[in-house]
């Protein structure tokens, strides 16, 4: 946020150029720091379909495709793991989206904790979709 829309295209082109080399999907964008305005929204619906943005614990619906919130695991993990379930439970009981995502091979990545969420979650009976699937169960799918 806060650059020009030059400089937001080139960095979201560059990625995009990059993920693509390696035979990723880069149909979805994780901005950097959350950090987003108007300006990043316009320019990531160039090419992106769907984005991850700032951290929250729980939403009930998402309302725009290109910033779905997120619940941070591992670095940035403000959570303790007995907290992150209690999430996990209110999103399966409520029917509502939670997305974890963590940065591997940052300071505080842990593969046994999200090991452990994820199990977790899938005993207690929690569905793991992509992004456009949870959007499209549980949001407007579209920009705002």
């Amino acid at each position: 946020a806060n650059e020009s829309v030059s400089s937001i295209r080139t960095e979201l082109e560059t990625c995009n150029t990059y993920l693509d080399s390696q035979g990723w999907n880069e149909g979805v964008v994780v901005y950097p720091f959350s950090s987003t305005d108007q300006d990043v929204f316009a320019v990531a619906a160039e090419n992106q379909n769907y984005g991850v943005g700032g951290v929250a614990t729980t939403s009930s619906r998402y309302e725009n495709r290109l910033y779905a919130t997120r619940l941070a695991v591992g670095y940035n993990q403000v959570d303790t793991l007995a907290q992150i379930k209690g999430y996990i439970d209110s999103a399966i009981a409520n029917n509502n989206p939670l997305v974890l995502m963590t940065h591997c091979g940052l300071a505080g990545h842990s593969d046994s904790d999200l090991e452990e969420l994820i199990a977790y979650a899938q005993a207690a009976g929690g569905k793991f979709r992509t992004i456009e699937q949870a959007l499209n169960i549980h949001g407007a799918n579209s920009i705002h």
